[in-house]
């Protein structure tokens, strides 16, 4: 204990305070004699040559504060003023009978309800409570001792030793608690901190990512853009042409045969603008759905219609970046399958991702193997509750151990620069926590990859944004 253990003694006897000062005090005397004792141990110890200090003189005796009190109204004060100052008392002697104010026992009972930490002792010579009534008092605790009294000078200060050590200990325990406390309170603050820079740099990657797999795309959605406008243009000069020729045939002849092959010419040449328009406009919305970043929106619709349009993605976007790439595409769509809750462009960036992945496969097969053909299978199949979409292309395939991988985060098989590793990760992510579904790979590497999605018929989506 590095400062003097402060004791307040309550008794309404003057002469149990003096008891009190003989046995635990320090008197002139007892001063005199540890610092005679401390020079005779450092005069004995330089005649010895031991350099280390022999502090059993010093340990003799244990100096206390003491403080005293007549009444339990008084005790509480000091016990009040000492934990303002912060100088809480390490132990509090207390008797039981103090006439005319409160007892004892109830003024530790009052005490202990704001103060539980502080130690006591109960002197009392007379029996106005047994034990179990203290006990009802106060409680089973090993806060309080009981001393009869006259009491044994030794046993008294026994027991001012080992309850003030036993303080002090508690103490120290509580502030090493506190601080323990506060320390986790601030590294908790700094993950908190730390997990939303985290999340942050996730959504970052992640939009990265988007616009990584939306530009791939670019290249094919503007030459597939091209081809329905090229159409367009012409059947718009056709049905110009064809306008003119009209009204000069109205001019000229009243032949109703010509002027009916013209104006079924008209509506056929007109159906067909109407046609390519429309493709047109459905590739730009899915280019558009592919791109948005707005929350999430469940829609009603057919796997197997979702996978027609992606697919033709895909594959158009595939053959702008792979110089002479082709591929056999094979669908084997089940009719049987219902109409299921989708994020329509959520399930469209995972065909986009697992196709684009299958055509950079087989391309890649394609360098080294002359006589190699590429082919992709798209299988759909009803299962009750259920529905599964089974992916299978003859690429160069992957191995066991980058197969364990292959769903992680920044994990991919392709060369530094040209994937982000983002891509299989966020289409986990969207089958197996947004639609609550399963997704699996095999491969078997040289020959094939196969993924097979597993979806239930849903008819609502939980609302998250997996983005």
């Amino acid at each position: 204990m590095s400062t003097k253990p402060k004791i307040l003694i309550c008794d309404d006897n003057e002469s149990i305070h003096d008891d009190f000062r003989f046995t635990l005090g320090f008197s002139e005397a007892q001063q005199e004699k540890r610092e005679l004792s401390s020079k005779l141990s450092s005069l004995i110890n330089e005649i010895d040559g031991d350099q280390s200090e022999n502090t059993q003189a010093n340990n003799d005796s244990v100096e206390y504060e003491l403080h005293f009190a007549k009444q339990g109204e008084e005790a509480m004060l000091k016990v009040v003023e000492a934990e303002t100052q912060n100088a809480p008392y390490s132990l509090i002697f207390m008797d039981v009978r103090m006439p005319p104010g409160i007892d004892g026992i109830q003024t530790i009972k009052l005490l202990r309800k704001d103060y539980p930490h502080l130690e006591f002792v109960i002197c009392t010579a007379f029996s106005d409570y047994n034990w179990e009534e203290i006990a009802k008092e106060l409680g089973h605790t090993d806060k309080v001792l009981f001393v009869p009294k006259p009491f044994d000078p030794t046993a008294i200060k026994q027991i001012a030793l080992s309850q003030t050590i036993k303080f002090a200990l508690n103490q120290e325990n509580q502030a090493y608690s506190n601080k323990l406390e506060t320390m986790v309170e601030k590294r908790t603050e700094q993950l908190k901190q730390q997990l939303e820079e985290i999340k942050n740099m996730q959504e970052t990657l992640v939009n990265q990512e988007k616009l990584a797999s939306l530009g791939t795309m670019t290249a094919g959605i503007a030459h597939e853009l091209k081809n329905p406008l090229h159409f367009i243009s012409n059947f718009s000069d056709s049905i110009l042409n064809i306008i003119q020729e009209v009204n000069e045939n109205i001019k000229t002849t009243t032949d109703q045969e010509d002027l009916n092959e013209l104006t079924e010419l008209m509506f056929t040449t007109s159906k067909k603008i109407k046609e390519h328009a429309a493709r047109a406009n459905s590739i730009i919305e899915s280019m558009l759905i592919h791109s948005r970043g707005e929350g999430i929106v469940d829609e009603t619709e057919n796997i197997n219609n979702i996978i027609n349009k992606y697919l033709n993605l895909a594959y158009v976007s595939a053959r702008s970046l792979h110089s002479n790439f082709h591929c056999q595409n094979i669908l084997n769509l089940d009719t049987e399958i219902k109409d299921s809750a989708f994020v329509i462009q959520d399930m469209g960036r995972v065909f986009i991702n697992i196709l684009s992945n299958s055509y950079y496969s087989m391309s890649e097969k394609a360098k080294q193997a002359k006589d190699f053909k590429p082919r992709l299978e798209v299988n759909t199949k009803h299962c009750e509750d259920a529905f599964e979409v089974i992916i299978k292309d003859n690429g160069e395939g992957i191995s066991d151990e980058k197969l364990k991988h292959i769903f992680d985060p920044f994990y991919t098989t392709k060369p530094t620069g040209v994937g982000t590793g983002l891509g299989l990760s966020i289409s986990y992510d969207i089958i197996t926590n947004q639609h609550q579904g399963s997704m699996i790979c095999k491969s078997q590497p040289g020959e094939w990859t196969e993924f097979t999605l597993r979806l239930p018929y849903l008819n609502h989506l939980q609302k998250r944004n997996v983005a």
